[in-house]
């Protein structure tokens, strides 16, 4: 895990020793244990490094092997399997880095070598073969990669912050600002809120020739179904695989506990798997609101006894949230959807403090199985269409008892998910204060939600890769390299996500239970109040009491917000909005006053 960043200039208009200095001091807090650089012409590359796996310098980077240097963030989880594949092939090694191994791969397989590649990476490969520079994120995009054009040359970094200490100019993606005002959205498609940078796309590798010309080479695709169809088992065990893939390291790793399904999983299965091979007891971190009704602190506890955990909590109160929120903002780099991104936040700082220095977390299993109530309406009317009215109406009955909302709320939630006209209607008068010339981008993205709630596959698809998990992975990364901590999410995997999308779309909800597959295997690990536990709570803050403590300062900076004044055609006053846009008002207006967004 690590920062990387770099330039393809072709006529030299950049001091190449100084905009390499300028992205990797912005990137030190992703990679306090090392840095180093690299230059060849018009080809520089930077990294700063955080020492997860073979920390000697045999691991350092940029990392020449033969012709090509390699810097890489993220970690290749099958990288003994290869290793040893690459071995019998003839390659010798000098160290027992996951980052050789890419570049023995790179040499031996070219650039077919990112099909066989299991993990999160961002990565690019100087090859002084071809003149080249070969870019390539991983498949959910875990890793980030964002990369612009300055005066000619192509400059890449792992956040966008870098990039303007290069000299980028901090402007506004108006579109993108409308969007994430509109419905939250704060990573949809490859643009960012910095107008001019993009992100790598999800799966994507590219090809940077030596005039900077960036040519698409391969996407790798996550939504693709396997050959048989996923049993319970099969999901089980494909789970637990890549858990234990997941705890490779030469350092300690423990894991971000909430007490939901999710985590508890993670952290039974990786404490089973850390003492069946002898090691030291497993860690975890849990965050407590401190109000009763959004608290999972007690499940957490219980996961905790159950799984001889030695358990860490961290509570931060309103005072802390007003004094460090912006710190927080400032890491993220980007506006964030909801207060809950500063609890994981002071979740990292914990883990840190703790001595740990990577942690496990429960991204995606949500997405991946039908997590969140949105999914109910959608499969309420997939079940009508292949099995019947009478089923239908008797599990979204089950699911309805069994949701926090109850079933008057999963009815409401149903009228507005399944009418393209009402949800129209409710979004129209939710951005009735946006620019007119705005308002197709607002249109673009109704279009696609709608198109992804025809059925439960395309709504799980369009979560997995752009309405839901790319803005939960950015929190996870941001939060956690702002503590140097490398974060893991072993549902977000190939291999898990081929089994999740390859089991009966229609049995993910059953009996009255959502992530049915999930909860067969936590029932097995985990005590039954955890497993078939009924009411998802979720990672929720006390959001009232934080946002109240913070009103006049949120007040103040979108009154003077010159970029909400450009975005609407006339900025709302404070208490006519509901929370969560009070929240994205000041977000937007924090931002622009954070990096001088023009």
């Amino acid at each position: 895990m690590c920062g990387i960043g770099g330039y393809v200039d072709p006529r030299g208009v950049l001091d190449g020793r100084l905009t390499l200095q300028c992205i990797s001091s912005a990137l030190m807090h992703r990679g306090p244990d090392g840095d180093g650089s690299y230059t060849d012409g018009g080809f520089g590359l930077a990294h700063r490094r955080l020492a997860i796996i073979d920390l000697s310098d045999t691991g350092a980077q940029p990392m020449e092997v033969g012709p090509i240097v390699v810097v890489l963030n993220g970690e290749i989880y099958n990288y003994r399997e290869l290793r040893e594949q690459l071995r019998q092939e003839g390659e010798v090694f000098t160290g027992t880095s996951d980052t050789e191994v890419l570049a023995r791969a790179y040499l031996r397989w070219g650039r077919e070598c990112i099909d066989r590649l299991r993990g999160m990476w961002a990565f690019a490969i100087f090859d002084s073969r071809s003149r080249t520079l070969l870019c390539s994120r991983d498949p959910f995009g875990i890793k980030p990669f964002y990369y612009t054009w300055l005066k000619g040359a192509f400059l890449f970094a792992s956040e966008p912050q870098a990039l303007l200490r290069a000299g980028v100019a901090s402007a506004a993606n108006l579109e993108v600002v409308a969007q994430y005002l509109a419905f939250g959205i704060v990573d949809h498609g490859q643009g960012c809120f910095f107008d001019g940078i993009i992100q790598l796309g999800r799966g994507e590798t590219v090809l940077i020739g030596a005039d900077a010309t960036l040519r698409p080479v391969s996407r790798l695709d996550v939504t693709m179904q396997g050959t048989v169809r996923c049993t319970d088992e099969d999901f089980s065990l494909t789970l637990q695989e890549s858990v234990r893939l997941h705890l490779r390291s030469d350092v300690p790793v423990g894991t971000c506990l909430s007490g939901g399904l999710d985590s508890s999983t993670v952290a039974a299965v990786a404490a089973s798997a850390v003492r069946q091979v002898g090691g030291p007891r497993f860690s975890a971190v849990t965050a407590s609101s401190g109000v009763e009704a959004n608290d999972e602190r007690r499940y957490a506890g219980l996961v905790a006894r159950e799984c001889d955990l030695a358990w860490h909590v961290v509570q931060p109160d309103a005072g802390e949230f007003v004094a460090q929120i912006e710190e927080c903002l400032r890491a993220q780099g980007e506006p964030a959807l909801s207060p809950s991104v500063y609890f994981q936040y002071c979740v990292m700082r914990a883990a840190r403090a703790a001595g740990l220095k990577v942690m496990l977390d429960g991204q995606g299993a949500d997405e991946l199985l039908c997590g969140y109530e949105r999914y109910v309406p959608i499969w309420a009317r997939q079940v009508v269409r292949e099995c019947g009215a009478l089923r239908a109406v008797r599990g979204f009955l089950q699911l309805g008892r069994n949701s926090r909302h109850g079933l008057r709320g999963i009815s409401s939630l149903a009228a507005y998910m399944l009418s393209p006209r009402l949800r129209r209607y409710v979004i129209a008068r939710r951005t009735a204060m946006l620019r007119a010339e705005l308002r197709p981008a607002v249109d673009k993205v109704i279009d696609h939600v709608t198109e992804a709630s025809r059925d439960l596959r395309a709504a799980r698809i369009a979560d997995l890769t752009t309405l839901s998990l790319p803005a939960l992975l950015r929190y996870e990364d941001r939060n956690s390299m702002a503590h140097s901590i490398e974060a893991r999410v072993p549902y977000v995997d190939r291999a898990v996500a081929t089994c999740a999308l390859s089991y009966p779309d229609t049995q993910l909800l059953h009996d009255g239970f959502t992530k049915y597959p999930l909860r067969k295997l936590a029932a097995q690990v985990l005590p039954p109040s955890i497993a078939w536990r009924p009411i998802k709570v979720g990672f929720e803050p006390p959001t009232h009491v934080w946002m109240g403590a913070l009103r006049e300062r949120m007040r103040s900076q979108i009154e003077n917000s010159t970029l909400l004044r450009r975005v609407c055609q006339d900025v709302p006053g404070l208490d006519s909005l509901p929370l969560a846009l009070q929240w994205r008002f000041y977000n937007v207006a924090s931002w622009q006053r954070m990096f001088s967004v023009q």
